[in-house]
């Protein structure tokens, strides 16, 4: 894991839950994008990946890797 802050995301019910380091860092930008497979896409530029895991988007439940700006 790269990027820092984030540790873990999961789906529980309609929601996605989103945990942090503590203490926090200060909030950066963050892009979801869907995983492919089991490995997480090219980072955007600029960003670095933070944290993979499975989000609710649009009460679906989906695996996702989260990218950090840098």
């Amino acid at each position: 894991m790269v990027g820092g802050g984030i540790t873990a995301i999961k789906a529980i019910g309609d929601y996605s839950v989103v945990t942090f380091k503590k203490p926090r860092l200060p909030k950066r930008r963050v892009t979801l994008l869907p995983m492919i497979g089991d490995a997480a896409p090219p980072a955007p530029d600029g960003t670095a990946l933070a944290v993979t895991g499975d989000a609710m988007i649009q009460s679906v439940a989906m695996k996702v890797a989260v990218f950090r700006k840098n």
